[in-house]
C-alpha cells in the first residue's frame, strides 16, 4: 500500500516537472479562476480554429491540472488525430491516464512518445512509473535505467530506479541507487532508508 501512494505522489510530481508549462489545479481559488478564463479563452480560439492542435494540448493540460482527466483525454485525442507525431501530447495524455488509474492506457502512450522521440527522458521515468504502479518492477527498472542512460546526471531517475529496486527486494541495488541520487541531490529515498550520511552532500 505504501508504494502505492508513493507512486501517486511521485508519478504526479514528475508529470508537472516533464511538462512545466501545465497548471496546477490545487493553487488558491484566483488561480482556479485564472485557469478557467483561459479555458473558455481556447474554447474561442478552437472554435475559430478547429484543426488547432496546440489549443486541444494546452486546454487538455489544464483540464488534467483540475484533475478533469475524462475531459483531458478527450482534447489530447483531437490534438493528437490533428497532430499524430507530435511525442509531447501522447506524454501528457498517458499521464493524463495514469493519474486517472489507467495504467495500460498510459504505458502505450508513454511508448509511443518515446517511439517518436526516444531521446526525452520524461516519457522514460513517466512509463517507469506506471509499470511500478501496475507491478512490473523490473520494466519500470529497465526505464529508469534508459532515462539514466540519457541523462547520468538525473538524480530524480536514480531515486525513482533506486525505489523499484526496494519494492522489488533488492535492497543492495536501491541502496546504490539512493546514495548516487543523493550525490545528485534528490535524498528522498536515502532519507526512507536511513542513509543519512550522504543526505547532506549537494544541495543545488
Amino acid at each position: 500500500m505504501i508504494f502505492i501512494k508513493r507512486a501517486v505522489m511521485l508519478c504526479a510530481s514528475i508529470a508537472i516537472a516533464a511538462f512545466a508549462d501545465t497548471h496546477s489545479g490545487h493553487a488558491a481559488p484566483a488561480a482556479a479562476q485564472e485557469a478557467q478564463t483561459e479555458i473558455d479563452r481556447l474554447a474561442q480560439a478552437i472554435k475559430l480554429n478547429p484543426k488547432d492542435a496546440a489549443a486541444y494540448s494546452a486546454r487538455a493540460n489544464l483540464y488534467r491540472a483540475q484533475g478533469a482527466y475524462e475531459k483531458a483525454i478527450a482534447d489530447y485525442d483531437h490534438a493528437i488525430k490533428l497532430s499524430p507525431k507530435d511525442a509531447k501530447i501522447y506524454g501528457a495524455r498517458g499521464v493524463a491516464h495514469a493519474q486517472w488509474g489507467d495504467y495500460e492506457a498510459a504505458i502505450a502512450d508513454f511508448g509511443e512518445s518515446i517511439r517518436l522521440d526516444p531521446k526525452q527522458t520524461s516519457a522514460y521515468n513517466n512509463r517507469g512509473f506506471a509499470y511500478a504502479y501496475a507491478g512490473e518492477y523490473e520494466k519500470a527498472i529497465a526505464d529508469f535505467g534508459a532515462s539514466i542512460n540519457l541523462d547520468p546526471n538525473d538524480g530524480g531517475a536514480y531515486n525513482n530506479r533506486g525505489n523499484a529496486y526496494k519494492d522489488l527486494g533488492d535492497l543492495k541495488k536501491a541502496e546504490a541507487d539512493a546514495r548516487k541520487a543523493c550525490e545528485l541531490g534528490v535524498c528522498n529515498l536515502a532519507r526512507a532508508m536511513g542513509l543519512n550520511q550522504n543526505a547532506h552532500s549537494h544541495h543545488h
